[in-house]
């Protein structure tokens, strides 16, 4: 069941990336079209590092209390 998940999850977000990546390339004149995708991709890596970053910290803020619960 997790990796069907996994699986939807990255077809749609080949659909968004496929549908942003034409809209960008569309909205101004065609002579920044490169330029625009360009700009527009160089934000992806930003959002999966942040992505990463906040759900590590959103997931383990209470290391001290998960620690206490494990026997050792």
């Amino acid at each position: 069941m997790f990796l069907a998940a996994i699986f939807a999850i990255a077809i749609g977000l080949s659909f968004l990336e496929t549908a942003a990546n034409t809209y960008s390339s569309m909205i101004g004149p065609k002579a920044y079209a490169t330029l625009r995708l360009n700009i527009s991709q160089t934000f992806y890596p930003i959002g999966a590092a942040s992505g990463i970053l906040l759900g590590k910290y959103l997931v383990f803020s209470e290391g001290k209390a998960l620690r206490s619960r494990c026997p050792e």
